[in-house]
């Protein structure tokens, strides 16, 4: 797998076992920097690509439609 996989693997480990959700895991904090830093940076690119997502910005315009 790789030197430091165990670094890595960890969270996603944990998150499996404990059925944490992606914000979990973009919540928690970690000594900087490591490379366990990376299951943060990962979940935060995940999240960031859903809300710029086309789908997501039409739900929004319709709500904001619906307000006005």
């Amino acid at each position: 797998i790789g030197a430091s996989a165990g670094e890595i693997i960890h969270g996603y480990v944990l998150a499996k076992s404990a059925r944490l959700k992606f914000t979990d895991l973009s919540s928690t904090i970690h000594i900087y920097p490591t490379l366990a830093q990376m299951v943060k940076r990962t979940s935060d690119q995940y999240y960031l690509e859903l809300i710029s997502s086309a789908w997501i910005k039409r739900i929004a315009k319709f709500f904001i439609s619906l307000m006005r």
